[in-house]
Parts: C-alpha cells; sequence; structure tokens
C-alpha cells in the first residue's frame, strides 16, 4: 500500500514497520497520566482506580506488542520524527502534525512528494 499512495496508520509500530522508508513521519502522541486518566473516565465512565488500572494493562499491552515486533522500547522518542502532548487539546495536535507534514514534504514537477527534511 505504501508503494501506491499516502496513508495513516495508527499504532501497529508502523514506525517500524516502514523505517526504511523515506517518505515516511513518524508521530507519537503522549498525553500526561492526570489527563489520561480523566479521559478513560469521561469515556468509559470508569473510576480513577479503573481508569488508572485501564491505563497500565493497555500501555502494557502496547509495549509488549511493539518490543516483540521491533525489539525496541514503545514510546522512545529517538524513534519518531515528532513527539506531541495531546493535552493542548485535539485542533492543536491536528493543526501541529498538519503544519509539520507540509513543512516536512514538496510536491515535484511531475506530482510526487518528496521529503525536503532529513530528520532520520
Amino acid at each position: 500500500m505504501a508503494d501506491k499512495e499516502s496513508f495513516v496508520i495508527v499504532g501497529r509500530a508502523a514506525d517500524y514497520v516502514l523505517r526504511d522508508r523515506s517518505n515516511v513521519i513518524k508521530v507519537f502522541l503522549y498525553a500526561p497520566d492526570e489527563y489520561r486518566i480523566n479521559n478513560v473516565m469521561e469515556i468509559y465512565g470508569d473510576s480513577r482506580i479503573e481508569a488508572q488500572k485501564r491505563i497500565k494493562s493497555s500501555d502494557k499491552a502496547r509495549g509488549n506488542y511493539y518490543e516483540i515486533i521491533s525489539n525496541q522500547k514503545w514510546g522512545e522518542k529517538s524513534n519518531y520524527d515528532l513527539c506531541l502532548d495531546c493535552s493542548v487539546g485535539n485542533e492543536q495536535v491536528v493543526d501541529t502534525v498538519c503544519q509539520y507534514v507540509r513543512s516536512a514534504y514538496e510536491k515535484t514537477t511531475d506530482g510526487y512528494v518528496k521529503r525536503k527534511l532529513n530528520v532520520e
């Protein structure tokens, strides 16, 4: 699919799977614990303790999956081009990612996109 079109992969160790491609922007989204706890409580109706357990379990599963796939540590900032704190708000995160993508790539005369920045 990466040979044919632009697309977004959320999770699934995509940064590692596409590691040998030069036309990939690897973004890691994170948030402070308190922000995450409040979100989980609101979304799932969990108590504070339930939310903490859910987050801990989810993080462990993500970390284990990523390590098995990549033999690297999940969330390690050096694995990504851009790391963003989601507590700034969804609109700001979207705006920042879009601005970064626009600044990192340019269209060529033949319609292809090439990377301007070498952030690897």
